[in-house]
């Protein structure tokens, strides 16, 4: 009624009906009690609130405005920008679609935004890398946003963080990795490990039965890392491997490489509500921490045991619980005193149990792929075997040494071109603590990320040459000497370069040469699958998609 004009009723006389007290009370009265305002209120305020939210989502800001010459993507969108692309379209071949923007951009900077992040540029050239991880090192910070999204999994471990906390574990472990370290080690648990390995192999060799070598080396490693780590011995291989721990872990990382790719509110809701992927990732979580303290208990009982004090110094090799305990009485500089708690003691283990396993399992299974795919490859290791180690294929007690292994030019070469094709670190982010400008003076706003794409750059032809693509370890070695060549740190990326640079990567080739050499010269592995349909599935290190399932018989004798 009220909502409707009276008939026979006067413009004049509508006008001092409404203008009455009485019917202005009643009116009010009305919308107040009205069912459609009750329902609309609610809507309007969170309409509202999503247009402030997805205005200031999608608004430039000072980063952004800093980088809009650069080129972006030709699929970036007018308001999602790139985030179509990052979270759905590429989400699963996420580290191509990056090369073919390298590519198309000639490897020169470009940008990519997100809903919710700050602008990124990727920077792919070996000068870039340089002025990123040497000349700036100080400027290009992990950032706390890197902090934030690893934080469940890698805590204040030594990938994670920058200042005092980066330095103190970072000078534990150099000594860790020292060369009488490495060599020592060598020469008794690798060696020790690789024989387990041999009699693990010759027992499959004999059986007929179909193993997945990408479990066996996980196993192999995870025993190698526990026992120079921590000072006791898992059994993994043995036993089969802990399998549930293993998927527990490559879950996590694809989890944390998932949370890159988001906006940051997206998983931060999941996870508050404890729900999807995150609510696997916490259980996840539980699992691996439990494995974790677990071998840091059993490593705390075995000093005991030994009625050694953990926290004193002595002559003999310390593992890294020992250095850590050490190094935390000791400032590094004038205020920065680093205080050792059971969860920083858990971060730097779980820190190098994932540094210690997936650098040498993940490029050995890979390596043994590219195997399959390139026999010729193959025939060559096998001849420089017989050539410099021709006991090595006839006896499965036979093992090898540092300085067995210092001679095989190849087989190192192989390797270096499987990290160079598929990185262990397949992308790295930093982010810039203030502003400064680039080495070819592009203008960076303090908050502005800056990707460093490892397995872009070692894929892209303005790198590597019209040949990037192919797998050719001749490319390491002088034709005319015979000698490996020096490559670039900044080209060849894969450890990274400057004051961050792997404190491992001696160790890890090592490892990886000492096993690689004593299984290919005894065993043919062969994958059941094709080895060109392999593929990665996006983490933070670049996992092979699915198990790596293998027949093993015995190698017929190479002759140099």
């Amino acid at each position: 009624m009220l909502y409707r004009t009276p008939p026979n009723c006067s413009l004049s006389a509508l006008q001092q009906c409404f203008c009455s007290p009485r019917w202005r009370c009643e009116i009010t009265l009305h919308c107040l009690n009205s069912p459609e305002l009750v329902v609309m209120i609610p809507i309007a305020i969170a309409l509202s609130l999503i247009a402030g939210a997805f205005v200031y989502l999608t608004s430039p800001n000072d980063q952004d405005r800093a980088v809009q010459n650069l080129p972006t993507p030709r699929s970036t969108l007018p308001i999602l920008k790139n985030t179509f692309d990052l979270v759905i379209k590429h989400r699963m071949r996420i580290y191509d679609w990056i090369l073919e923007q390298c590519r198309e951009h000639g490897g020169q900077p470009w940008r990519v935004r997100v809903l919710g992040r700050s602008p990124a540029v990727v920077v792919s050239s070996p000068e870039a890398m340089e002025d990123i991880l040497k000349t700036q090192f100080e400027v290009f910070t992990k950032g706390p946003a890197v902090a934030t999204i690893s934080r469940d999994l890698l805590g204040e471990g030594i990938f994670a963080v920058d200042g005092a906390k980066w330095k103190h574990q970072r000078r534990a472990a150099s000594h860790f990795f020292s060369m009488n370290m490495i060599r020592g080690t060598m020469e008794h648990v690798v060696r020790d490990h690789s024989l387990l390995l041999t009699t693990k192999l010759g027992e499959a060799a004999v059986s007929g039965e179909t193993v997945n070598i990408k479990l066996v080396l996980d196993s192999f490693t995870m025993d190698i890392f526990a026992k120079i780590g921590f000072g006791v011995e898992l059994h993994e291989l043995e036993t089969g491997g802990n399998s549930e721990f293993m998927e527990a872990f490559e879950r996590a990382t694809r989890r944390i490489m998932v949370r890159f790719q988001q906006p940051m509110f997206i998983w931060k809701l999941a996870r508050w509500l404890n729900v999807g992927a995150e609510r696997q990732m916490y259980k996840d979580m539980k699992l691996i921490n439990s494995v974790v303290y677990d071998v840091i208990d059993r490593s705390m009982k075995e000093k005991r045991k030994q009625g050694e004090e953990v926290s004193s110094c002595s002559k003999s090799r310390k593992d890294l619980i020992s250095l850590f305990l050490e190094k935390a009485d000791v400032e590094y500089a004038e205020d920065d005193h680093v205080e050792m708690t059971p969860m920083m003691l858990r971060d730097m283990s779980i820190v190098f149990i994932f540094a210690g396993r997936d650098s040498t399992s993940l490029t050995m299974t890979w390596f043994i792929i590219e195997m399959n795919h390139h026999p010729e490859a193959l025939a060559r290791v096998r001849l420089e075997l017989a050539d410099k180690l021709p006991m090595l294929g006839l006896d499965d007690t036979e093992t090898l040494s540092t300085n067995d292994i210092d001679g095989l030019i190849y087989l190192e070469a192989a390797i270096r071109e499987c990290i160079r094709l598929n990185p262990v670190a397949p992308a790295l982010q930093r982010i810039a603590a203030r502003d400064t400008t680039l080495y070819n003076n592009t203008f960076i706003k303090a908050g502005t990320r800056i990707i460093l794409p490892h397995y872009a750059m070692g894929h892209l032809e303005v790198v590597w040459g019209p040949d990037a693509e192919e797998y050719k370890p001749e490319r390491w070695i002088d034709e005319g000497t015979g000698k490996l060549i020096h490559v670039s740190p900044y080209k060849f990326a894969a450890f990274l370069a400057g004051p961050r640079m792997c404190l491992g990567m001696r160790f890890a080739l090592a490892e990886m040469k000492i096993t690689l050499a004593t299984i290919l010269s005894k065993f043919d592995i062969q994958t059941i699958k094709n080895p060109a349909d392999f593929t990665y599935v996006p983490s933070v290190t670049l996992q092979v998609n699915g198990p790596v399932d293998v027949k093993i018989t015995r190698a017929t004798t190479t002759t140099a």
